[in-house]
């Protein structure tokens, strides 16, 4: 996972393999590196201890930031995408919903394989440093975890499912439109 300390514009270009055209074409609409490392930077301070029965609270973390992004073609990981529509720093209250809906075993069930196009991200930092990320896929009720969380098995189930859409659509993402 990586670090998003002290990058500015003029980094950004470099580390952007794109060219200046594509950059300023593909920002229309969307966030780009600078104003997302900005959100973390930003973000509240979240305590993990406070996150009641949550596998998470034993994680070293104190930022979540919550991404609606395009994932298509498998694009998993926040930081190798460049496709970040909105994100929000959680707040302690909504660390705690989010975290402890991922922490309960019915939150979880069968998935279908198949698309894994994740729209929504969720990313634990440490300061600046990404700690883990959580990639959510409505479409096939599939979850992706970076670094792998051997304590989550399986897809969303109906519970899950319709935790998430009532999650997304309190921060007014796109998955909070979708029917249960």
């Amino acid at each position: 996972m990586g670090t998003f300390k002290d990058i500015t514009p003029e980094k950004e270009e470099s580390i952007d393999p794109r060219k200046k055209a594509e950059r300023e074409r593909d920002s229309i609409g969307r966030l780009n590196k600078f104003s997302m490392f900005n959100v973390v930077k930003n973000a509240p301070v979240i305590d993990p201890k406070k996150i009641g029965n949550a596998f998470f609270n034993k994680l070293d973390f104190n930022k979540l930031i919550a991404y609606s992004y395009d994932g298509s073609h498998e694009q998993v990981l926040i930081e190798n995408s460049w496709t970040i529509d909105k994100q929000i720093g959680l707040t302690q209250k909504q660390a705690n919903t989010i975290l402890s809906l991922l922490s309960r075993k019915n939150t979880f069930g069968t998935y279908s394989a198949g698309c894994f196009e994740p729209r929504l991200a969720l990313v634990l930092y440490k300061d600046h440093s990404s700690i883990v990320q959580i990639s959510i896929c409505m479409d096939c009720n599939n979850l992706n975890y970076d670094p792998k969380i051997n304590a989550i098995d399986g897809g969303l189930s109906e519970k899950g499912r319709k935790g998430i859409i009532a999650f997304c659509k309190e921060l007014k993402f796109p998955y909070g439109e979708l029917k249960n």
